[in-house]
């Protein structure tokens, strides 16, 4: 039933577009693991027992719906699964060990985090869960995280293959405005002083980013408390 399933959805996945260089190519919307993952999830937690009604799908020019019978049971809360912190509660602990035993789920609570996972990774806005009148809706959104603005000033990177959290930072110094380390912080999620250093000295390496501090100012500010480290003013230089 999986695979079938799987079989019939994945075509609508995926478009045929008119390109830039004068060719028809097929483009990816929505990133097919989460896809199959939302897709698993409602066969894994479905309430079984609700006749009449089955998983629908429902596919629109800007998101696609995945629709289970079974509203969240009485442990969980759409604020727990939306931690992200691996949450669970099944009602079909049969059907939940024999996708393990065949492959398809690793651990319960794992598929939700990996949902949001994938549509980060491929910078999509994060999907959508609700339970309303005795089921539970996973919506995926054909939205990038980026708007029109930040979209056009981040192609001028585009050859560079920047990460994600490389974007980030670009992005922050769109119009080559001033950003301070806390902005870079808190947009990125940085916990850890050596990953942010090292996402400066990449940005360094290529040419984009400069320090407004000379290194004797540098220095002083690192005998600086953390919080005050942050606020340290940086200006983005960019190769254009």
């Amino acid at each position: 039933m999986l695979e079938e399933s799987w079989d019939a959805l994945r075509p609508a996945l995926s478009e045929t577009r008119y390109s830039e260089d004068g060719l028809f190519k097929t483009q990816v919307i929505y990133p097919e693991s989460a896809c199959r993952e939302a897709l698993i999830n409602a066969i894994t937690h479905r309430d079984y027992s609700i006749e009449g009604r089955g998983i629908e799908i429902r596919i629109f020019d800007d998101r696609l719906e995945v629709l289970s019978p079974g509203k969240l049971l009485s442990k969980l809360t759409i604020e727990d699964l939306e931690e992200l912190k691996g949450a669970h509660e099944t009602r079909n602990a049969y059907v939940a060990r024999v996708l393990r035993e065949y492959g398809y789920i690793r651990e319960l609570g794992e598929g939700m985090r990996r949902m949001f996972e994938l549509m980060n990774k491929n910078e999509l806005v994060p999907p959508k869960i609700e339970s309303p009148n005795k089921s539970f809706i996973v919506t995926l959104f054909y939205k990038f995280i980026y708007t029109e603005e930040e979209k056009i000033w981040l192609d001028n990177f585009k050859t560079l293959n920047l990460s994600r959290e490389q974007k980030t930072v670009v992005k922050l110094g769109i119009n080559r405005r001033l950003i301070s380390p806390k902005e870079i912080f808190d947009q990125v999620g940085i916990v850890d002083t050596d990953h942010y250093r090292q996402i400066l000295e990449d940005l360094r390496n290529l040419g984009i980013l400069e320090s407004k501090v000379s290194s004797a100012e540098a220095q002083k500010e690192s005998k600086k408390t953390e919080s005050q480290k942050k606020h340290t003013p940086i200006q983005n230089s960019f190769p254009l």
